[in-house]
């Protein structure tokens, strides 16, 4: 369950709602109907107690779970600030950025052993015809990487368990265990390297080459559901 930070552009000042849910756009749209003022969400906080927030606050609360938008609530959400940033097109996802993603360093494709795939590959395999397929938003922080669909919300970490199950089908062979290994810390890397170029825009394949491996796209398939 997510904590949000709700502003609303209320006269003669600004206030913010600070509550929890576990379907953050469905609770934007609730309040935005409930209000004649513009309300949109300026926060996410996944690893702060509610009721520690409104206590932190309480000097600044207006009523219930409305306080006052001072400097010092927008100097205390600067590091959890979401951007709404770019719809993806023929995908399902829609990106969102938190404030500045944290600079990711470059990530050395390994090189594997008897079979021809191609980590990059694997990674914009799972990217694509998982991850932007099964997921309804895609947050993107300095903390990390959230997936949410429905009323679920999940980690990029908590997703290697299933890309080390998509490696072992693509090597079942045990001899090439350290390809798994290579493919997995690859992909773990890659992921939020590729989603960020997605936000920013410059995400370029070329169209004459195709990124996705067949094999693990009909894998993919099976899970998603499409």
């Amino acid at each position: 369950m997510s904590v949000y930070f709700i502003l609303c552009e209320s006269i003669p000042e600004p206030l913010v709602k600070i509550g929890k849910t576990t379907n953050i756009k469905q609770r934007v749209q609730s309040i935005s109907t409930s209000t004649p003022f513009l309300v949109k969400l300026i926060a996410i906080c996944e690893d702060i107690q509610e009721n520690e927030l409104h206590d932190k606050f309480n000097h600044l609360r207006y009523k219930n779970e409305w306080f006052k938008f001072t400097e010092e609530i927008r100097e205390f959400i600067k590091p959890y600030e979401v951007v709404i940033g770019k719809c993806i097109k023929k995908t399902k996802a829609k990106i969102e950025t938190h404030g500045k993603p944290q600079k990711t360093k470059s990530i050395k494709q390994p090189k594997l052993e008897k079979k021809s795939i191609n980590p990059w590959h694997f990674a914009i395999t799972f990217i694509d015809c998982f991850l932007l397929r099964k997921y309804e938003n895609i947050f993107i922080s300095k903390r990390g990487i959230t997936f949410q669909r429905d009323n679920t919300c999940i980690r990029l970490e908590s997703l290697r368990g299933i890309i080390e199950k998509i490696a072992h089908e693509l090597f079942p062979d045990q001899s090439e265990k350290d390809n798994v290994e290579k493919i997995v810390n690859f992909a773990m890397g890659r992921i939020p390297i590729e989603l960020e170029k997605k936000v920013n825009g410059t995400y370029k394949q070329n169209p004459k080459v195709n990124y996705h491996i067949p094999e693990m796209e009909k894998i993919l398939a099976e899970w998603v559901g499409v």
